[in-house]
């Protein structure tokens, strides 16, 4: 067997058990209600806890169904869209698909203040991201019909 072969083996059998023992360090759980709303609940002016600000500015940049208010066209431009423009239009799909509408300014702290005053059952293993999108339901759903 030839001596490169086996320290490129070693070397790969170290970085796949770095690897893994990079996701074990990470908890590989989701994140849970109790733990982003206790986090969102020690938010100040001057700072953001981790868990939650990542935690949720990720949930919104990843989202396909969030945009801005001022992103939402009239009705009418919405049909106009639908029938005229092509079909793999990426503006007008994001478009198409968005359920929530933000805020141009501001946002993201006036969100953690509302994820911080979710009422939610202790007992229960609700996720993260429950919490999220029922704070989108509440108080971001796009008012126009499209």
């Amino acid at each position: 067997m030839n001596i490169s072969f086996v320290t490129t083996s070693k070397s790969l059998v170290v970085l796949i058990g770095l690897y893994c023992g990079s996701l074990s360090a990470l908890g590989g759980e989701f994140v849970n209600a109790k733990s982003l709303i206790e986090s969102c609940k020690q938010v100040t002016d001057k700072n953001v806890p981790k868990l939650c600000g990542a935690y949720i500015q990720g949930y919104l940049e990843a989202s396909q169904h969030i945009i801005k208010e001022t992103q939402l066209p009239s009705e009418f431009m919405m049909r106009a869209l639908k029938t005229r423009a092509p079909h793999k239009d990426v503006a007008v799909e994001t478009v198409s698909k968005a359920k929530y509408c933000v805020p141009e300014k501001g946002f993201v702290f006036e969100f953690v203040g509302k994820v911080s005053q979710v009422d939610y059952n202790p007992d229960t293993q609700t996720l993260a991201s429950t919490v999220v999108e029922s704070v989108l339901i509440d108080h971001y759903s796009c008012k126009s019909d499209k």
